[in-house]
């Protein structure tokens, strides 16, 4: 797989810290974050990066192909 430019690496590494910020903003707030759908290769991927947080907690939700990930305080 070619990875023109750097797309992929850099597409990751902007989810990640897309990620990383709504999560922080869940620990300053305590408001949930309901995520929009996605895949179960993205979803996985949010579940691994919040699990970093131990005050939060991520539960799936709803039918694919609008699963979708809400991130919260424990």
């Amino acid at each position: 797989k070619v990875d023109v430019n750097y797309y992929n690496q850099n597409k990751e590494r902007q989810f990640k810290r897309n990620i990383e910020k709504i999560a922080r903003e869940v620990i300053k707030t305590g408001v949930s974050a309901e995520l929009d759908p996605m895949n179960s290769y993205d979803r996985r991927n949010v579940h691994s990066i919040v699990s970093k947080y131990d005050e939060l907690v991520t539960i799936s939700k709803g039918e694919e192909p609008e699963r979708y990930v809400i991130i919260s305080k424990k």
